[in-house]
């Protein structure tokens, strides 16, 4: 059996704390401490970069805390006292025929024009230079029926938007009156919507610039589709008589005066004014029916009025210039038309 070997390191080789322990002598403090100065420093370091380590975390914490809290007593309150909007009010005697259904309350409040993005009034007020008719004063406001944009040229190009207003009631009478709604009894758009007017329904044709324009420009569009109307009925069975062709050229210069030297901004508007005469009373044997006035406003100034003359007959400025708007021939926007034929003729279900 080997015998164990004696230590063969000296002891004074030892580390002096270790050495003193085995010699079982007190270690000498200089000898622990001889580094002392610098021990105390480190361990604040060392406490200070702990602690500030844990305030972090702690306030990455309460912003947690804080944030999921707020989120949750947001979604309480939304579940517990719901949100209501406001919409517009409706009319007493609003028509579902004439307004498609609305989801929201812009919605309720204006038509978007699809080829344009002009924003239209659904209803309008009463024009400044509306007379009590059928029942009706000047507080009624009208309802838009149709609206479609007005192009020239093959380019296409984008004059204005043409919407068409109607006095609600009475146009609602009008047409289940004829039977019209369903469209049976066989007659054209142009023939619908002059019955109308000749049996007194009010109506606004609002003109909406797309473009910066004047109205000596648009006046001598008006003029245009009241000549092309007139050249129309010269080829008819029965054309216009002489007395005739001079009211109709009379009315056309007074038309000319009603504009002013001035320029239409975009998105402005012009309104055209139909209603019966108030000059004239209509007669049942008149030939086309009431007499009809047209009226210029723009921002509810009355610019002028062209009075229906009973030398005309039906061949009046008012009628010729409505009807170029849904003629069955070369109308002033085919987009238009078809936009009031879709209301006046709904497709069958």
């Amino acid at each position: 059996m080997a015998s164990l070997r004696p230590l063969t390191r000296p002891v004074s080789s030892l580390p002096r704390p270790w050495a003193a322990k085995q010699l079982g002598q007190p270690a000498n403090s200089s000898t622990l401490f001889r580094n002392s100065s610098t021990l105390p420093r480190r361990s604040a370091s060392a406490a200070s970069s702990s602690s500030g380590k844990a305030s972090a975390r702690a306030t990455r914490a309460g912003v947690a805390f804080s944030l999921i809290l707020t989120l949750a007593v947001g979604a309480y309150s939304l579940h517990r006292f719901p949100l209501h909007l406001e919409a517009a009010p409706h009319s007493q005697h609003a028509a579902a025929s004439l307004l498609p259904p609305s989801q929201t309350s812009q919605e309720e409040d204006f038509h978007i024009d699809s080829a344009t993005s002009q924003k239209l009034p659904r209803r309008i007020a009463s024009p400044a230079s509306f007379a009590l008719v059928n029942g009706s004063g000047k507080d009624d406001s009208l309802v838009l029926l149709a609206s479609g944009v007005r192009t020239v040229s093959f380019l296409r190009v984008q004059v204005y938007v043409a919407a068409l207003y109607v006095l609600e009631r009475p146009f609602e009478d009008f047409m289940r009156g004829q039977g019209k709604a369903s469209g049976s009894s066989g007659e054209s758009l142009e023939q619908t919507m002059r019955q109308a007017l000749e049996a007194g329904v009010p109506m606004v044709l609002k003109i909406v610039p797309v473009k910066n324009t004047d109205f000596a420009h648009l006046r001598d569009g008006f003029t245009r589709a009241v000549q092309l109307r007139q050249k129309y009925l010269r080829k008819t069975p029965t054309p216009p008589s002489e007395e005739q062709e001079e009211s109709l050229s009379l009315s056309l210069q007074r038309l000319k005066e009603c504009f002013p030297k001035a320029s239409l901004k975009k998105g402005e508007h012009l309104d055209l004014v139909f209603q019966p005469s108030r000059v004239t009373a209509p007669s049942a044997g008149a030939v086309g029916g009431k007499g009809v006035d047209l009226t210029f406003e723009h921002d509810k100034v009355v610019l002028g009025t062209v009075q229906y003359d009973t030398r005309g007959g039906n061949m009046d400025v008012a009628r010729l210039l409505f009807q170029a708007y849904v003629a069955d021939k070369d109308p002033v926007s085919e987009v238009f038309k078809k936009a009031v034929s879709q209301k006046i003729f709904p497709p069958s279900q």
